[in-house]
């Protein structure tokens, strides 16, 4: 980053000032100065292009600073199907820019689950965020804005710093600067949300240590909630109970689902640099205009729509499979109780018969017979002091030890 040097009014202490400032401050004693507009940087302001398409970002861009899109897989769900950021440096990486667009969640810590071991951006995480699969919803936990910012500093910093980090030390400043901005974002979550909602702007400067060097930058935010309120009145109770009726019926069958997000940002924003005094001061009126100038082309909002379309496609070709899934085990069941209900009659057919063949040897014993069939099936009984028996036409000759020796004309009964 290129600077030029200037006295302070106040105390004559030396001020670096950044190429494109527009604000600067004395490290000094605090006076703070607002730059003439000469010497701001003409063609300050880019209109950021995405994949030849169009207009992703308006944003400010200080001479000599560069940019690049990433995506925020973490923080993706039906509310906000794509999350583009963006990333400004200087050539000599002497500082960082990073933003953070808009997003929906639902204040629900992350749990482990069956895609932790996938590596699948979203559905893995076990850290901040985690998208529910089943709702599109993506899991985060609410905290207010300090202990936000706190958490939000400590996920961004560890990302591009090297080494073990220190706790970031942070002090809160005034964000009037934001106050427009909020109420816009007011208006778009209590639409996104179907709920009136809370908004919460803030900025703040830090300090964090990583690597043994020490590192100082600001973080800015809005964030908006919906309310707990137990008030509510019977109408609400029951709208929001035929809604969520409608979502689980839809869940059921793939189609969207359970969408409970209740709280949102309108954007995180932290830049950072090494610490020093006039550094600070030039990466603060650098990260003030910004936030002044960052504006979403209308490539990003389509960006959205196409996303949310295909993936309202996917949804629906999988209600379809899960359809044409539950007709054939439908049928599979249909087959399969047909299948026992046969088993069991046979076996009731197999134990009638074991009962009356039981029935009707119940008094063999005592009546001293035994009974014998022929080679047709045909029952016969016989005296039990013999044991073998043999059968000529309608003629019948019984047998101790079986010693008689008959003609082939002979049959011999089984028992």
């Amino acid at each position: 980053m290129k600077y030029h040097e200037v006295k302070c009014r106040n105390c004559g202490s030396p001020i670096h000032v950044a190429e494109g400032a527009e604000r600067i401050r004395c490290p000094y004693c605090g006076t703070e100065y607002i730059l003439n507009s000469h010497n701001r940087q003409e063609n300050s302001v880019h209109v950021i292009n995405y994949g030849g398409r169009g207009a992703l970002f308006q944003s400010y861009l200080p001479s000599g600073w560069d940019y690049r899109i990433f995506d925020d897989n973490d923080s993706i769900s039906t509310l906000a199907t794509v999350c583009k950021g963006l990333q400004l440096f200087p050539q000599d990486m002497s500082a960082q820019l990073l933003f953070y667009p808009f997003a929906f969640y639902k204040d629900s810590a992350p749990k482990a689950s069956i895609f932790s071991s996938m590596g699948i951006p979203g559905l893995s995480s076990v850290g901040e965020y985690q998208l529910d699969p089943m709702s599109m919803v993506c899991n985060c936990r609410w905290l207010e804005l300090p202990q936000y910012a706190r958490r939000r500093i400590a996920g961004i910093t560890s990302r591009i710093l090297p080494g073990s980090l220190s706790e970031p030390k942070l002090y809160p400043l005034p964000a009037e600067t934001l106050q427009t901005k909020a109420l816009r974002f007011q208006q778009t979550a209590s639409q996104k949300l179907q709920k009136q909602t809370n908004v919460f702007p803030g900025k703040f400067a830090f300090r964090v240590s990583a690597g043994g060097q020490l590192y100082e930058g600001f973080f800015a935010t809005i964030l908006a909630r919906v309310p707990k309120n137990s008030s509510a009145s019977s109408t609400d109770r029951i709208t929001d109970f035929l809604k969520k009726g409608t979502a689980f019926m839809g869940a059921m069958y793939g189609i969207g689902g359970l969408d409970a997000s209740n709280w949102g940002r309108a954007f995180d924003a932290l830049i950072l640099c090494h610490s020093s005094g006039s550094a600070t001061s030039s990466c603060e009126a650098v990260f003030d205009r910004f936030l002044e100038e960052l504006k979403y082309g209308p490539l990003y909002f389509a960006l959205q729509d196409e996303e949310l379309q295909r993936a309202r496609q996917i949804q629906l070709q999988g209600a379809m499979i899960r359809q044409q899934n539950a007709i054939h085990a439908s049928q599979n069941l249909s087959h399969t109780l047909s299948q026992t209900s046969d088993i069991v009659n046979q076996a009731c057919q197999d134990h009638s018969r074991q009962m009356d063949h039981i029935y009707d040897h119940s008094t063999d014993g005592i009546r001293g017979v035994e009974h014998y069939r022929d080679s047709y099936g045909n029952a016969y009984q016989a005296d039990v002091k013999y044991d073998h028996i043999y059968k000529n036409g309608n003629t019948f000759v019984c047998s101790a030890d079986g010693s008689l020796q008959l003609g082939p004309d002979w049959e011999e009964l089984k028992k």
